[in-house]
């Protein structure tokens, strides 16, 4: 069984090294070279989807696109979920698609859409050109369908309103409900289209309008029918009446005056009397109904009303819903309907997953509601049909896993549960298990339905001759065996096969007699040429390393290390050998024991570094000691996703992360770009260093879509968003995350901090203050929004408070700058005084007395208008009493420049008016 479980571990390990071999050929150029690697590979590991992708790209790069596309349909159907797979198909079933289109072929069209839609419905542009086709062809129950299915599995773009494809759904949607004038479901769909930007936005306004209208006027005929049966006396038809209205439009107040009136007109008693007559016959939407209207009185009615609902919230929690089931047991009964037509749709489509699930939701409707017509057995009778096709396809996988270790007894006991059609290869497989548990008559008939179905068939002619060997039909084994080596050389344990089929031929004595004598020779050499034996040894082992024959390779330099000849080299080559031997078959724990006394022997020796790390990377092993070794690794292989996520594991779970560590990280959400264990270390980092470029602004976003699609929010982490967005100054979005954060807990009172500086900045304050007053009045006691309105208050008396000291810094400024221009004034004025008295004493002596001569008449004229002017300016200053009193603020700044002392701001020591720095403390006065 170990040898087994050995031989499928390395011929999995072979498979991924001509797959890696194929890919390097590809992308030097050798193109035969990479389909010989491709094609081994496949052959080898016939479950794994890699090679056949990348014989699919090859194909695409030669240009052979219609073989392509089968690999990478092949490919997909190998391993749907991986995302390189289902692009690349989906890509290539696009461009069929446009062809098809071109080429008028409608029917191969529809063909693809349906499979894109199936494969992918994140194509929500095929997905609605298929709407379209079903609309032309008044197939409207097919079109719904699909629009449903998209809505559904693009829950996560409800929230990109720049979508137009899905506003085009929901008002594909809106369309169909109105005119089965289900107008509520029409009215919620047509608001939430025009959420989306539609290029015909008008259209969607007007559709909008006309259900608007024939919503009320559908109201107003209820309403009125209602008045008329409690005139009457028929109070019940007359409640119905009105809940039908209140389903069209909730907040009709008339609907629910009247309601309130009907329901108080009626006992308490007698209505809790029919209600527990309800809860005991299971009847919980009519225990709901009949309790709505006197919860609030009565104890015992609330908690039976609480238990009804609570018993609906499973049953929605199952539909996925969130609005109560419906009154009108009609439109339960179209729902179950609806759930059924669904689940066998995508059963038709072979879609099992929603199929069970949409079965599931329609039994669950249908247990929980026992007044509907369908009574579940067709729903029971869906499920168990998928649950055999799952239980055959999980026999099928179990088999061929118990085959690849040896089990074959459990292969028979599995196979023979199926039906032989089931697999094409399903007869050669059984017959081969057959043959292994001693039942050769029964594997032969098994193999010939293989040839009869497949002539080529190498598994079911290994059988036959091998039972015909067992028999000793030797000529009929060697038949089959020639033909298999004819068309695959390498089939395993084939050459063993021949040689035992074909000694019937050795007729001779001599050739034995010499083989034993060879014999006899090779036995010498081995016993009596020790070093010719070791390096035979070391020989054997590398090219049982190349075979992948580990264990052979293992147990021949085992023998060898108790040889007492060995050298250093000897033992460098020998654990080099066993590293990669022990590396290939998973054995981590001895591999990295070689690597590092490989290393021990030459620190610098690279391929040894890299088998330490591949080995450490087996084991999973993150320490101390493996970390070095496993980075050295990722310097070489950053795209190795089970490496790069070892790495990120160690790194999550630091408290600080490092450069090193981040970049880890952000190569790990490169390969795996929704895997929340990377996102959210790596998105509170970001928010911790306020990174805001289009890398962090993308975790960000997804970070919140993983929450939107988990009904988790983290208010924290959305404020740090909101925050960068405020930095940013992308103010409607913080407000957006704001309005999450308060939707989720409303007594969060970290977020009234964000919406203050928000509103600040966009000096809105008073607008917040009017939203708080009108939350309060209604909410009087919540605590958050009391603080947020005084602190939101107490920000506008402080940027009142800084505005006005900035208008007193701005007239002190001033000041200072008219007492600088006077005092630069006046020295000017000396300086030229200074100059004029220069030029004077410059002057000849005759001229200096010509001027003194002349002087007392000069200095006399100007004396006298020196007086005169003061005169003028006597008479003119009571008139400037009379002018106008100057402001407070700018009088009480002024008022200094009266004095002919200053104050020190900072010593309050008094200075001369025409000192410029204090004399005591040296502080600048201006």
């Amino acid at each position: 069984m170990l040898f087994v479980c050995g031989f499928a571990y390395a011929q999995s390990e072979a498979a991924r090294e001509f797959n890696r071999k194929g890919v390097t050929a590809t992308a030097s150029g050798h193109h035969q070279e990479a389909v010989k690697f491709l094609k081994d590979a496949m052959e080898l590991a016939p479950e794994w989807g890699e090679p056949v992708y990348n014989a699919g790209m090859l194909l695409k790069l030669r240009g052979r696109t219609d073989e392509a596309f089968k690999q990478f349909k092949k490919a997909y159907t190998l391993d749907p979920k991986n995302i390189k797979y289902l692009d690349e198909y989906t890509k290539f079933m696009v461009d069929k698609l446009d062809v098809a289109e071109k080429k008028g072929a409608t029917s191969e069209a529809l063909a693809l859409r349906r499979e894109i839609v199936e494969v992918n419905p994140a194509k929500l542009s095929v997905g609605l050109g298929l709407i379209n086709h079903y609309k032309k062809s008044n197939n409207l129950t097919k079109a719904r369908e699909t629009a449903e299915l998209l809505l559904d599995k693009n829950s996560a773009m409800r929230t990109r309103y720049d979508s137009e494809e899905m506003g085009l759904i929901f008002l594909f949607l809106a369309e169909d409900h109105f005119e089965k004038n289900n107008l509520n479901e029409a009215r919620s769909n047509i608001d939430n289209a025009l959420k989306y930007s539609l290029s015909n936005s008008s259209y969607a306004r007007e559709l909008q309008t006309k259900i608007r209208n024939v919503s009320n006027k559908k109201v107003a005929d209820l309403i009125s029918k209602a008045q008329e049966a409690k005139e009457n006396g028929k109070n019940d038809s007359a409640t119905a009446l009105l809940k039908q209205a209140l389903e069209i439009q909730p907040n009709n107040e008339s609907a629910k005056s009247l309601i309130d009136a009907l329901a108080f007109a009626k006992s308490s008693a007698q209505i809790l009397a029919e209600a527990k007559k309800y809860a005991s016959e299971q009847n919980w939407i009519a225990v709901r109904d009949s309790l709505q209207g006197i919860v609030a009185e009565n104890s015992e009615a609330r908690k039976l009303y609480e238990t009804a609902v609570a018993k609906e919230s499973e049953v929605l929690k199952v539909l996925g819903q969130t609005s109560p089931l419906s009154s009108i047991k009609e439109e339960r009964n179209n729902l179950a309907n609806e759930f059924l037509s669904r689940a066998n749709s995508f059963f038709d489509a072979k879609n099992y997953i929603d199929a069970k699930l949409n079965y599931e939701r329609g039994l669950k409707l249908v247990k929980f509601d026992k007044e509907l017509k369908n009574s579940g057995r067709t729903f029971e009778e869906g499920i168990q049909r998928i649950e055999e096709i799952e239980s055959r396809k999980t026999n099928w996988e179990k088999a061929i896993e118990n085959r690849n270790i040896g089990d074959y007894p459990e292969v028979v006991k599995l196979l023979r549960k199926l039906p032989n059609d089931y697999d094409v290869q399903l007869p050669s497989y059984l017959a081969e298990a057959l043959w292994k548990t001693g039942e050769a008559k029964e594997a032969l008939e098994y193999a010939n339905l293989q040839l009869a179905r497949q002539p080529e068939n190498n598994r079911a002619k290994f059988v036959i001759g091998s039972v015909n060997l067992e028999m000793g039909n030797k000529d009929i084994a060697f038949k089959y065996f020639t033909e298999i080596r004819n068309s695959d050389p390498g089939y395993p344990e084939l050459n063993d096969k021949l040689l035992l089929s074909s000694v019937s031929k050795l007729k001779y004595i001599l050739p034995i007699v010499a083989i034993v004598i060879l014999l006899w020779i090779s036995y010498a050499i081995y016993k009596y040429l020790p070093e010719y034996n070791k390096n035979t040894s070391i020989n054997k082992a590398k090219k049982y390393l190349k075979k992948d024959m580990l264990k052979e390779c293992i147990d021949e330099l085992t023998k060898v290390r108790r040889l007492p000849i060995l050298t250093a080299y000897d033992s460098a080559i020998i654990s080099r050998i066993l590293a990669q031997a022990f590396l290939k078959k998973g054995v981590y724990d001895k591999a990295i024991g070689e690597c590092k006394h490989l290393i021990s022997l030459n620190v610098k020796d690279e391929e040894a570094h890299l088998w330490l790390g591949y080995a450490y990377l087996g084991r999973r092993m993150l320490t101390p000691e493996s970390l070095p070794e496993l980075l050295n690794l990722y310097k070489k292989e950053p795209r190795n996703l089970a490496l790069v996520s070892l790495l990120g594991t160690h790194y999550t779970q630091q408290k600080s992360l490092s450069d090193e560590g981040v970049g880890v990280l952000e190569q790990w959400l490169t390969l795996d770009p929704n895997n929340p264990e990377v996102l959210k270390p790596l998105g509170r980092y970001y928010l911790k260093m306020s990174k805001t470029d289009d890398k962090a602004m993308k975790v960000f976003q997804k970070m919140m879509e993983i929450m939107a699609s988990h009904n988790e929010i983290e208010p924290e982490f959305l404020l740090g968003v909101a925050r960068i967005h405020v930095k940013m100054h992308q103010y409607d979005e913080c407000l957006h995350l704001c309005e999450q954060v308060i939707n989720a807990d409303i007594n969060n009172e970290l977020v009234h901090p964000v919406l203050i500086d928000v509103y600040a900045r966009k000096n809105e304050l008073p607008n917040l203050i009017e939203i708080y007053g009108n939350f309060l009045k209604k909410n009087p006691y919540n605590v958050a929004f009391q603080n947020g309105l005084l602190e939101a208050r107490k920000k506008i008396e402080n940027l009142e408070k800084a505005e006005k000291e900035r208008e007193i810094q701005q007239a002190r400024e001033n000041e200072i700058r008219i007492r600088k221009e006077q005092r630069e004034q006046e020295l000017e004025r000396k300086r030229q005084l200074e100059l004029a008295q220069q030029e004077q004493a410059e002057q000849p002596q005759a001229e200096q007395e010509q001027d003194q001569a002349e002087q007392p008449s000069e200095n006399t004229e100007i004396v006298q208008n020196n007086d005169s002017n003061e005169n003028a300016v006597d008479e003119e200053q009571p008139q400037n009493l009379e002018e106008p009193e100057e402001p407070k603020i700018v009088k009480s700044i002024i008022r200094p420049l009266e004095n002919s002392d200053i104050e020190c701001p900072n010593c309050k020591y008094v200075n001369p008016g025409n000192a410029y720095t204090c004399s005591h403390c040296g502080t600048n006065l201006f």
